[in-house]
């Protein structure tokens, strides 16, 4: 990333009286919940809907308005568009299980599940957080993303405390190492880093490419592997008579919850891996 928009600077700049500054960047966290997207006019909230295919998502307005942080007054009163991420923070996701029956399985299916749930009261019961990062507007002029993310916080909008400043690349692939530790130390479930380019005009520069902009990247890890005992298979009907093997876990904790079970698609896969 920090390469090829360095060489699309410099060819800009070669041929414009109108130069870029150098690179910074702003890395923020990736949450792994559910992405929300919140409309304000005269100050109001309009609506709130998921991001679907990018252009048409789910209205989850009534499913938004339980999670008690996100304000339905702002001070702004142009025609604007908040993006950010819905999560349910690891704690409350322990507490959830402890307290109901059937456990939650992880924190980024419990907050999509929330969100879409059409019960609100069962939305609620999730204690789910967000946090804002982006915004769509004509009417405001923002110079640098850290100059959005102040707007959101003066707009009571929640913003995750973590974002850095970054000018060398040698100091960006530092701070990818030390978010792979420091984010099992926070009580949202992470997956990545969000790396942007700070100034818009840039930005506005370098442009898109088909599907995704050329002045952010989302660097995702690898996802966590754990090892445990398998202690027994069990064999569960469904409605319609299928037969599915299910693994009966030695329990091991990740990702804010205990794993006890996991499906085995059939009884190939168990012979594929040996299973004993």
């Amino acid at each position: 990333m920090d390469y090829k928009n360095k060489k699309l600077r410099d060819q800009y700049n070669e041929i414009s009286d109108e130069k870029l500054d150098e690179l910074e960047f702003i890395t923020e966290y990736k949450f792994d919940g559910l992405t929300i997207n919140l409309t304000y006019e005269d100050g109001l909230l309009k609506t709130a809907s998921t991001r679907g295919n990018g252009i048409v998502g789910e209205d989850v307005t009534k499913q938004v308005l339980t999670i008690p942080t996100i304000p339905t007054k702002i001070q702004e009163k142009s025609l604007i568009e908040i993006q950010g991420e819905a999560v349910m923070p690891l704690s409350s996701l322990r507490k959830y299980n402890e307290e109901n029956e059937i456990p939650l399985k992880n924190a980024r299916n419990a907050a999509a599940g929330a969100i879409r749930n059409l019960d609100t009261s069962q939305t609620k019961k999730r204690n789910l957080k967000a946090y804002f990062y982006q915004i769509s507007t004509n009417s405001l002029d923002f110079k640098t993303e850290e100059e959005k993310l102040e707007f959101l916080k003066e707009q009571k909008l929640p913003v995750y405390p973590y974002k850095k400043l970054i000018k060398k690349f040698d100091d960006l692939v530092k701070e990818i190492d030390f978010i792979k530790e420091e984010r099992h130390h926070i009580d949202v479930l992470t997956d990545g880093v969000v790396i942007k380019v700070n100034d818009v005009r840039t930005q506005e520069v370098l442009g898109y490419t088909n599907k995704f902009p050329r002045w952010s990247i989302a660097y995702k890890y690898e996802p966590e592997e754990y090892t445990t005992t398998l202690l027994d298979v069990s064999w569960n009907v469904g409605r319609t008579g299928k037969v599915t093997p299910s693994a009966i876990l030695e329990p091991v904790d990740f990702s804010g919850v205990t794993v006890k079970r996991a499906t085995l698609n059939n009884y190939d896969d168990i012979l594929r891996k040996k299973l004993k």
